[in-house]
């Protein structure tokens, strides 16, 4: 790889990089609220959403179900878009634009839209947001099986699968994440040795951490074999080296550590 190609992977890294690109956002949305309109300010205090993990898995809980999710809200409308028909033809009376629910049917896509929108924010379901038939009227039972089964299959049975979707989803993320942190604080890094055997049989947990397995001099150690001219390497700096360039982490001292008895179970 010649040296103009290794720096245009780098510059494109850089540019594409979603920390740098979120940055670059900020930037361009507090210059536009300060030259041009300052009613997006508040948009930057989204930023609280970049800072909290616990946030960030609420998003996630969405945005990584989303086709499920997508095909989830198709249904309710088809069955809304069913609910509608049956609507316009035998009930379009009590679509009504009195009181707080505007139910309106003249149309078929104006009883639909008014079905989402009734349906949907009222607790009840439709029969909520439409006139309730009195029991004298001979459309009262159709009406009622109407309504209720609306209920049960709208407001009950569908808006609960999106609420467990997200819900299963975000206690998924925290058991992922509660592992995580586990791991970080019992599993060394760079050997995968659990904290427990450096306790017994090494030089204790902390001291292999910071001093015999620090991620940070591990870290300092490739930047610095990367940046470092091939000619210009050791024997070991070039088997880094080689490594890196094929993605490989092989030169890791994975399941070994010098502060431990060599055993069968240090070794791979």
């Amino acid at each position: 790889m010649c040296i103009r190609d290794r720096y245009m992977g780098k510059s494109a890294r850089i540019f594409t990089d979603f920390e740098n690109i979120y940055n670059l956002g900020i930037v361009f949305i507090s210059l536009f609220c300060l030259f041009v309109s300052r009613y997006f300010y508040p948009v930057l205090l989204l930023d609280v959403i970049k800072r909290s993990e616990d946030l960030q898995n609420v998003i996630r809980a969405i945005t990584m179900n989303l086709q499920q999710l997508f095909k989830t809200l198709i249904l309710a409308l088809i069955i809304m878009f069913i609910y509608a028909v049956i609507g316009i033809n035998f009930y379009s009376t009590y679509y009504t634009a009195d009181g707080d629910s505007k139910m309106y049917c003249e149309d078929l896509l104006m009883c639909w839209t008014s079905t989402i929108n009734g349906g949907l924010r009222s607790g009840g379901g439709i029969g909520e947001a439409t006139q309730g038939a009195t029991h004298e009227e001979s459309t009262y039972w159709g009406k009622y099986i109407f309504d209720i089964s609306f209920f049960i299959l709208v407001n009950i049975i569908i808006l609960n699968i999106v609420f467990g979707v997200i819900i299963d989803t975000f206690d998924e993320l925290r058991d992922q994440r509660k592992t995580l942190i586990e791991n970080v604080e019992t599993i060394c890094f760079i050997c995968g040795i659990g904290k427990e055997r450096h306790e017994k049989e090494g030089n204790g947990w902390y001291e292999h951490i910071y001093n015999e397995h620090n991620i940070y001099d591990y870290l300092l150690f490739l930047i610095y074999a990367d940046m470092k001219k091939t000619e210009d390497c050791n024997q070991i700096e070039k088997f880094v080296k080689k490594n890196l360039d094929a993605s490989k982490t092989d030169f890791f001292p994975i399941q070994k550590s010098l502060s431990l008895v060599d055993t069968p179970q240090t070794l791979n």
